[in-house]
């Protein structure tokens, strides 16, 4: 995470996060505004009684309070931009660029009234965010504070009646449901368990558990768990010098060739170029940080 001091009280941050398995970042500890736009991966934001889900290209936002949680990433990867305002400092320093913007967080936050809103659909606010995104290896002041006020004034005129935050939620017994079949399948990576035997052993209906996996995690639970296979695998080649064929046999593998395929697949290139281009990510979640906080 890179954090720059856009203005007083008004802060840009740079997420890129990849792990085995499940992130989160630290608790809110005060009165925020925070917006979020995810270039990659998967976020959760907590309810009172709903976790909310941003995916690629999706945007949210929310006023924090200092009992609200951070956002958890179930998948372990998560790249994305945060535009965080403190509600309790002085925005003055906004009006030196465009007057008038030093209104907008309060605005935002007072029509936000403890809602959350998301957005799924292509705007304004969307292409705004990825240029800023694209600011983060050239570290410009100038063109950071433009564009967070850019930013700022295009969501002052957003409709919040257009938020799609229902049909990227589902409650917190649902979430327990797929985090509780994932924690299970995890565990016991090599072993092959049907949908109809995980449901049974969750009581749950076969559908009820395909719904609330795919709404957590954002895809099937066993695309996760492939994913998860050569994540494990990505870091055996990058720590150690075992053989390839070893560390297939440790995924589940008994054939190299079909191994060196679902490793493609899901990393973007073989197991033996990305054991010598050893510490190369996967490209979308990549973000090198290459210049001092502004």
């Amino acid at each position: 995470m890179t954090v720059y001091e856009l203005f007083s009280g008004v802060s840009l941050i740079y997420h890129d996060i990849f792990s085995i398995g499940g992130a989160a970042s630290p608790p809110v500890t005060g009165d925020f505004l925070e917006v979020s736009f995810c270039c990659g991966g998967r976020s959760e934001y907590r309810g009172s009684q709903h976790c909310y889900y941003l995916s690629a290209d999706e945007y949210m936002m929310r006023r924090c309070s200092p009992d609200d949680t951070g956002a958890r990433y179930p998948t372990g990867q998560y790249s994305g931009v945060t535009l965080l305002a403190d509600m309790n400092g002085d925005m003055k320093e906004l009006s030196q660029l465009l007057d008038g913007a030093e209104r907008v967080p309060a605005l935002l936050a007072e029509r936000l009234r403890g809602a959350l809103y998301l957005n799924g659909t292509p705007d304004i606010a969307v292409h705004i965010f990825k240029e800023l995104w694209d600011l983060r290896e050239k570290a410009s002041a100038g063109l950071m504070r433009i564009k967070a006020v850019e930013l700022l004034m295009a969501l002052g005129d957003i409709d919040m009646n257009t938020s799609q935050a229902r049909e990227h939620s589902i409650t917190d017994e649902q979430m327990k449901v797929a985090d509780k079949v994932c924690t299970f399948a995890c565990a016991n990576l090599n072993e092959h368990y049907t949908i109809a035997q995980l449901a049974e052993m969750m009581r749950v209906s076969q559908t009820k558990l395909k719904y609330c996996f795919r709404m957590v995690y954002g895809c099937s639970l066993y695309a996760y768990l492939r994913r998860q296979k050569m994540y494990a695998a990505a870091e055996l080649l990058r720590t150690t010098d075992r053989n390839i064929l070893d560390i297939a046999v440790d995924c589940g593998y008994d054939n190299g060739s079909k191994f060196a395929k679902a490793f493609r697949d899901v990393m973007g290139r073989s197991p033996r170029d990305y054991r010598k281009y050893s510490g190369v990510r996967m490209e979308h979640f990549t973000a090198e940080r290459t210049a001092a906080p502004v």
